[in-house]
């Protein structure tokens, strides 16, 4: 079975990581190709894998009716030349553009949004134009993923999920421990792990955390069109002492191991893998309840929910867990269980080729 992926942006980030760990999946017979955008991380970690990579200029985020067309025009060159059993689509422009190329050429395809266009972190009238278009390739989509129920919920609410089949596969990341023993440690480092961009809010999590006293240090992780919004915010508030912006990194493990808890504010999440990435490596978590996070994080149990743009609520949170060493270590050892039980990058695996194949079978 050859499967080809199509995804737009190659750089680090959440869809792309979801995509590198699909590529693990091992099944007889199964082999995997990439065709981005661009060269990027995802292209040279593929290739590290031994994954067969393609490189398409002309699929642009950006609407260019041109450039679209040579895409689409591309695109079906390449699926004519491979002849793969499906392909499937990662992120909405390569949707867009697999999906129209496989129903000419009467191919599967597999799409994963990774965030529905149409969902609350849009403007209205991007939301409007995304509800069309998705609309309109609904019943050119042979299987939508979503990564969550919320995300299925958001697909039914616009007709899309009434249309095509839509599957519930949760994220699952690698299992991995950079240390240990800081599971029960007591190092008062909190850290973000998200791009500087819509819709997440890093200037948010300096404001919660501008009215806490203590001993603490916030790191945060990664690059975006906002982060330099962010510093001068942090500047304002008085708090370059104590806040760290390491850009982007792919050390994570090691990062978590030396902090205390995860924090997380967005307007709205698909899912949130570095909540995972914490679950993982045993940490807490405080997050605004937005998107899928309820779905994720147990709260009261893994870490601690606070309701969307409270800062009061967020900042008690944090200072809760600040507090209280114990109820890290609890929250954490539950987090980690929680993940094992449900998270797993295996189980994702054996969901999506479950998937893969219904569609093989179907089709011969």
């Amino acid at each position: 079975m050859l499967v080809l992926h199509f995804i737009t942006k190659t750089e680090l980030g959440g869809a792309q990581s979801n995509l590198l760990d699909l590529l693990g999946a091992r099944d007889e017979g199964l082999r995997h190709i990439v065709c981005g955008g661009s060269e990027g991380w995802l292209l040279d970690e593929a290739r590290k894998k031994g994954i067969e990579c393609y490189v398409l200029p002309e699929l642009l985020r950006r609407i260019n009716p041109l450039q679209d067309f040579r895409c689409l025009l591309g695109f079906r060159a390449l699926v004519k030349s491979l002849q793969p059993n499906l392909v499937h689509a990662h992120t909405a422009k390569a949707g867009v553009v697999a999906r129209i190329v496989c129903g000419t050429l009467r191919i599967p395809c597999v799409y994963s949004p990774h965030g529905w266009a149409f969902s609350p972190r849009s403007g209205r009238l991007l939301r409007a134009l995304a509800a069309i278009v998705e609309f309109a390739l609904a019943p050119l989509t042979s299987v939508a993923i979503c990564a969550s129920a919320e995300e299925k919920r958001i697909a039914k609410k616009f007709l899309v999920g009434r249309i095509c089949r839509c599957e519930v596969i949760l994220h699952g990341c690698p299992d991995r421990i950079a240390n240990e023993s800081r599971i029960n440690g007591d190092a008062l480092q909190a850290v973000m792990i998200a791009r500087f961009a819509p819709p997440k809010e890093q200037e948010f999590v300096l404001s919660a955390f501008a009215g806490i006293a203590g001993d603490y240090r916030l790191l945060f992780v990664g690059e975006g069109p906002k982060m330099a919004d962010a510093m001068k915010r942090c500047g304002e508030l008085g708090m370059t002492d104590r806040v760290t912006f390491c850009g982007s990194r792919t050390d994570i493990p090691e990062i978590l191991s030396e902090s205390a808890m995860l924090v997380h504010a967005s307007g709205y999440e698909a899912f949130g893998l570095s909540v995972l990435e914490a679950m993982r490596a045993a940490l807490p978590v405080v997050a605004t309840n937005t998107g899928a996070l309820p779905e994720v994080i147990a709260d009261g149990i893994t870490g601690i929910l606070s309701e969307h743009g409270d800062t009061q609520q967020f900042r008690s949170a944090v200072e809760t867990l600040l507090l209280d060493s114990e109820l890290r270590a609890r929250m954490g050892r539950a987090g980690r269980e929680r993940y094992l039980q449900e998270f797993t990058v295996e189980a994702m695996q054996e969901k999506t080729l479950r998937v893969y194949k219904s569609l093989i079978v179907a089709g011969s």
